[in-house]
């Protein structure tokens, strides 16, 4: 017959038909399984003991964050450690100076929130008309 239109067969010992296009993906995904098992032994031997520790620390940490009962983030993290005062900090001082400006800062912001304006107050304002009289104080 005509051979262009033929496929080699090929056989394993025995005799019997192997597929190719099947053997190599075998091969393909057992080699892809090694390199993830070699990726994954690689980096357990580049980590040290307490890096591992403090990754299993974190871990627990965010674990506990999410199942507390209200939102918290990263940031939250750094704050509360940045807060803590530890002996023999030498910007302690400063820090507890900073501190206290800020309150001192905050403390005139303190006070009942003004009044709501309806919605159409803009509006009045932006054509120039004048201010009903019972908003005239």
């Amino acid at each position: 017959g005509d051979r262009r239109h033929q496929e080699t067969v090929y056989r394993d010992a025995t005799g019997a038909k192997i597929d190719m296009h099947e053997e190599m993906r075998k091969r393909d995904a057992a080699r892809a399984k090694q390199l993830e098992l070699d990726e994954v032994e690689g980096e357990a031997l580049r980590k040290g003991r307490v890096q591992r520790e403090r990754e299993m620390a974190a871990a627990r940490e965010m674990e506990a964050m999410a199942n507390t009962s209200f939102a918290r983030d990263r940031t939250d993290l750094d704050r509360e450690q940045m807060e803590v005062l530890r002996e023999g900090d030498p910007m302690a001082a400063q820090a507890a100076r900073r501190r206290a400006e800020q309150r001192a800062a905050a403390a005139h912001l303190q006070g009942p929130a003004p009044e709501a304006q309806p919605f159409w107050h803009s509006t009045w304002i932006s054509l120039g008309w004048s201010r009903p009289r019972q908003w005239i104080r």
